[in-house]
């Protein structure tokens, strides 16, 4: 009884897009509907008849719940129908939010190309969507899926496809994606049909892994095979628990995968209906978390998991109930595994104990924490890691299944996963959810299986189509083999989702508004990144993760820092040139043997300096935040790109043997004294003046014609004279060092 109502949610408002009444929407398919629902009874829900009225109702208060003030018509007139960006309305300051000009999407299917917006876009290309879209529901009726979960995957997937660039509402809806306010309205529903408790309808349950990190880069040693491939699958291992915690969530209270609100990057938020049984019931699911993830990872993982009832405001304002919720998080972080771990009151000893049968064994080598038997080269979970790192870069398709079967991984209890390289349906067989990855095919043949189309960052260097190890990854480099790491991440976003949508007495952080902007992070973090390192110049960039708000990626040191460059203008564009959305980030340079733990941590360190550390002798105006990292020294995104720009210069000066090497030493030890000038005001440190005075008349008497002579020229030589007036920073001076270097660097080999 419950699907017809359900699917009524769903597509309440589905004339918004097709421009016709949802009644001829659902005659137009009648035959594919059939398969799943009651036709008449879905219909008569849709127009509140007769017995149906309470439906109608409870249907309206759904839609009006997941865009709240969306279709009031009490805001100001949209400018068009296109689906403005909602990062155009994010503000740490209350007069960009109430804005009369949004950036806006293109009417194109979506794909990570059409997820950047622009200013000046047309209505053009609707009806093309909407027969793309009525294209594949026909597809669907000459293949139904086999049942109403397949069908109500498969319908997610189409409306996503074609939806998404559509604004909810011509009003201050218009930053919300018809896409997703559907979707909430069929979760809001969903809870309002199974809710006990009328005045808290609805349960928030949040789950957000703790210590992903550590566990990712505790691989035993960067010296033995296999350490590319088993880093690569642990950061695959931790998504696919997250994911499967959140589908047995949302299995356990019987509702749909519209209640799994977000999962991305170790973190998911379901809506369930809250009933007399709900907390117990969620008590009991944390325990069982917390057990498999103790047995599997002995404590170096956990789930945190926590939950909040609400009412009507609390999903009105959406944004407030998730800061509560995340408090509660925090405080289930400071105590993992308590239930396992204590007993009676106090600390129980025999939970610590992992293992008491020590006869014949020794540690796995691979990660140093298993004990195996001593016939035994590595431990189960290492050999796993390997199988799927080996797996991962010709991987089309991610099976979920609730049945073992050959070539398939167990996640949690009953929920299993396989690694589809191509298309054979019989690798489909069993599925309740397929993920295609990427650009891998949900249309025709396959098309009526349960496939979604997930996007992630997957690229990882191979080698005769082998993952290449770090040492090859490092030799790709120029000048040196070194390795360098670029982790980046969106700065205050926590405070982005809590503040950045409120002014005054405004709220405007709805459930589908922040939906809206999470799904969008994920296709920019996910989808463009992937396509971005399929790139030629990129091709030995491996992704170790990259998804929700944040990147860790590992190169050839020499491609790392553009890298850095262009993801950051990318990322820009991709957040509607919004100065209060911002990215930062570190790039560090290691040896290829260097632990990857290390290199973990001190790229964490490096980033926290650029979020925390910008001198206010270089950066008068502000601490941190929007600027990067690189090579210890810390740079605006701007200096940084312009000082690339001026390594490239230098290496052309050295290659062509147009400027000394012994010149460009010099000057970065009159930069070394500039900078340190800057800082303390000691004037001995303008001795490098006089020291340049007579180090330009021996050495610097260029001809240049050489337009990069004649930069060179310019840029440096001037730069040193009058050095002493602290106000007006010469910023090509006090970066000299670095660029230098760079240039000295990718240059080794050539002048060798």
């Amino acid at each position: 009884m419950f699907r017809e109502p359900i699917f009524a949610a769903r597509i309440y408002s589905i004339s918004r897009f097709t421009e016709t009444p949802v009644e001829e929407f659902v005659n137009k398919f009648q035959k594919l509907f059939s398969h799943y629902f009651d036709v008449d009874v879905l219909l008569d829900i849709l127009r509140g008849c007769g017995e149906y009225a309470q439906l109608f109702l409870l249907l309206a208060r759904a839609k009006e719940l997941a865009g709240s003030e969306t279709d009031t018509g009490s805001g100001r007139m949209a400018d068009g129908k296109n689906l403005a960006s909602v990062f155009s309305r994010l503000s740490l300051s209350d007069a960009q939010k109430d804005r009369t000009e949004f950036y806006r999407y293109e009417y194109r299917p979506l794909t990570p190309a059409a997820a950047f917006p622009g200013k000046q876009i047309g209505g053009d290309g609707k009806q093309e969507l909407i027969d793309g879209f009525y294209r594949e529901l026909h597809d669907l009726e000459m293949t139904p899926p086999g049942d109403y979960d397949a069908f109500s995957i498969c319908f997610d997937r189409i409306s996503q496809k074609y939806m998404w660039c559509v604004a909810a509402s011509d009003f201050e809806g218009e930053d919300i994606s018809l896409y997703d306010h559907m979707k909430v309205t069929e979760a809001i529903m969903s809870c309002l049909l199974g809710a006990e408790d009328t005045d808290n309808c609805f349960t928030l349950v949040a789950g957000d892994f703790s210590g992903i990190q550590k566990y990712i880069f505790s691989i035993a040693s960067a010296n033995y095979s296999g350490v590319a491939k088993r880093l690569r699958a642990r950061s695959f291992y931790v998504d696919m628990v997250s994911r499967v915690f959140s589908q047995y969530v949302v299995d356990a209270f019987g509702v749909g995968r519209a209640n799994i609100l977000l999962q991305t990057g170790g973190k998911f938020y379901c809506l369930i209906p809250t009933r007399g049984d709900t907390e117990q019931n969620l008590r009991n699911i944390r325990n069982e978390f917390d057990a498999h993830l103790y047995q599997t990872f002995h404590g170096n993982v956990s789930m945190n998991v926590a939950w909040l009832s609400c009412g009507d405001r609390g999903l009105e304002q959406y944004s407030d109930t998730i800061v509560k919720l995340n408090d509660r998080l925090g405080e289930k972080k400071a105590v993992p595994f308590e239930e396992i771990l204590q007993k009676d009151n106090g600390w129980d000893p025999e939970a610590f104990v992992l293992t008491q049968d020590l006869a014949g064994k020794h540690v796995c080598k691979y990660c140093g924490e298993e004990l195996i038997d001593v016939s035994e080269e590595c431990c189960g979970m290492c050999r796993m890691e390997m199988e799927i790192g080996g797996k991962l870069p010709r991987t089309r398709y991610i099976v979920y299944t609730k049945a073992a079967g050959k070539n398939r991984y167990r996640i949690f209890k009953e929920y299993y996963i396989s690694l589809a390289g191509n298309d054979r349906e019989e690798s489909f067989e069993e599925a309740y959810l397929i993920e295609g990855l990427n650009g891998a095919s949900a249309d025709g043949t396959y098309g009526s299986f349960p496939i979604v189309r997930k996007y992630m960052a997957n690229h990882v260097p191979v080698e005769d189509k082998d993952t290449k190890s770090f040492s090859e990854i490092a030799a790709a480099g120029r000048g040196m083999n070194k390795l360098a790491v670029l982790k980046a991440d969106v700065d205050v976003l926590g405070f982005l989702f809590a503040q950045g949508l409120r002014t005054g007495d405004r709220h405007f952080g709805t459930v589908s508004r922040v939906n809206t902007m999470s799904r969008m992070l994920e296709v920019f973090f996910s989808g463009y990144m992937e396509e971005l390192l399929e790139n030629t110049k990129y091709k030995d960039v491996y992704s170790v993760f990259s998804g929700g708000d944040d990147l860790f990626l590992i190169g050839p040191w020499d491609v790392m820092m553009g890298l850095a460059v262009e993801i950051q203008k990318s990322f820009r564009r991709f957040a509607a040139d919004n100065d209060s959305v911002t990215m930062s980030a570190a790039v560090v340079l290691f040896d290829d043997k260097e632990h990857i733990a290390f290199m973990a941590d001190e790229s964490e360190e490096q980033l926290s300096r650029a979020k925390n550390e910008l001198l206010p002798e270089v950066y008068p105006d502000r601490t941190g935040r929007n600027a990067v990292c690189a090579m210890g020294e810390l740079f605006s995104w701007a200096d940084f790109e312009e000082q690339l720009e001026n390594a490239d210069r230098i290496e052309r000066l050295l290659e062509n043997r147009l400027v000394d090497v012994g010149v460009f030493r010099r000057i970065t030890k009159y930069s070394a004294m500039y900078r340190q000038y800057l800082i303390d005001k000691d004037i001995w440190k303008l001795m490098f003046e006089p020291l340049f005075y007579y180090d330009r008349k021996r050495n610097h008497n260029y001809n240049t014609r050489d337009d990069d002579r004649r930069w060179f020229k310019e840029e440096y030589i001037k730069s040193m004279e009058n050095a002493a007036d602290y106000k007006n920073v010469r910023k090509n001076l006090y970066f000299a060092e670095t660029a230098v270097k760079i240039a000295l660097n990718k240059t080794r080999r050539v002048r060798s």
